[in-house]
């Protein structure tokens, strides 16, 4: 008396996938879908936010430093709104990165 495997996947002889049994033929497996690319929009979104503020109002403060070449003050106070502005900048965009690529494992 044989047997018959019931209609489904089943494991290939040599372990390396699987194949479909209709019940009267085998089916060899689809191909695996293609990995599109995506990004995590959050941390980008926040990226981009950062990078506008930073830039808004950094070149408003470039240009009030330049009216006045004597204040010292302005001066420090804008490169560390630029700094401050960056590091942010960076930060969200290495976090969208990180995310990507661990959502992409």
């Amino acid at each position: 008396m044989t047997t018959t495997r019931p209609p489904g996947w089943h494991p290939t002889p040599d372990s390396s996938g699987q194949m479909d049994w209709t019940g009267t033929e085998w089916l060899p497996a689809p191909p695996p879908a293609e990995r599109r690319f995506t990004i995590h929009y959050g941390n980008a979104f926040l990226a981009f936010v950062s990078l506008c503020v930073t830039l808004l109002f950094g070149i408003s403060m470039i240009g009030a430093v330049s009216d006045d070449p004597s204040n010292g003050v302005g001066a420090g106070i804008t490169l560390m709104w630029w700094l401050w502005g960056g590091f942010w900048t960076v930060l969200w965009t290495l976090f969208a990165i990180q995310h990507t690529l661990r959502g992409r494992r």
